[in-house]
């Protein structure tokens, strides 16, 4: 599933781009498949090291008190 949404926002970008190649006015990007809303936790994305604590990027752009 994670690679029919990856290519989803592929194929719509490269669209966008063709577009405004031929000097159409860019929307929105719209999504073909009408499918369900996925959080982060269905794509074991909450475990990624940059939404750990100890991930060195974790407090990047923080200020340090």
């Amino acid at each position: 599933m994670k690679e029919a949404i990856a290519q989803e926002i592929l194929n719509n970008l490269k669209s966008l781009k063709q577009r405004k190649d031929n000097g159409k006015k860019i929307g929105k990007l719209k999504f073909t498949s009408k499918e369900r809303p996925i959080t982060l936790k269905q794509f074991n994305m909450l475990n990624t090291p940059l939404l750990k604590r100890e991930s060195p990027y974790f407090n990047e752009g923080r200020r340090s008190t």
